[in-house]
């Protein structure tokens, strides 16, 4: 049997490591104009249930990318480009995550969206997510209404455990 919280410790780090890899393929070739690009830096936005009965999810999530970023930060970024990132609190409540991952894309222009963290957020977002051009990197979710079908610009990082009923 694995040791659970260092297992998803090391999923965290590996989705947070994901927003990485999906911003340097799609900054590889000659530089365009990507919302919460420059010359110096890429800009991720980090949604999660910070306080209310979710948070443990939600400051996980925050715990783990903010590890990847600074280790890739560490390393010399992205293509040179050092990782900045900005995160919400959606309190655990769907209405506040809608709220929130708008923000972060139309007001704060991140380049990707790392969250949220709760099933339930994620859920009501759906009709969000569908309309966004927005990558956006799902990890903990336990529902697989988000992914299933697939929506363009939202990818599963994190594991799908079998549920038994």
């Amino acid at each position: 049997m694995s040791d659970y919280p260092s297992d998803r410790r090391q999923a965290l780090k590996r989705a947070a490591a994901g927003v990485c890899g999906v911003a340097m393929l799609l900054l590889a070739g000659e530089v365009r104009a990507e919302p919460g690009v420059t010359d110096k830096s890429i800009k991720v936005g980090i949604l999660g249930s910070l306080s209310g009965p979710l948070a443990v999810f939600g400051t996980g999530n925050l715990a783990g990318a903010t590890i990847a970023f600074e280790e890739a930060n560490a390393a010399g970024g992205v293509n040179g480009r050092k990782i900045e990132w900005v995160s919400l609190d959606d309190e655990s409540s769907p209405p506040k995550g809608i709220a929130a991952y708008k923000k972060l894309v139309d007001q704060d222009q991140v380049f990707a969206v790392y969250g949220p963290a709760a099933s339930a957020v994620g859920q009501a977002l759906v009709p969000t997510f569908k309309l966004s051009k927005t990558p956006t990197f799902i990890s903990v979710f336990s529902t697989p209404a988000v992914t299933e079908p697939p929506i363009p610009m939202v990818f599963r990082t994190g594991p799908m455990r079998r549920r038994t009923c």
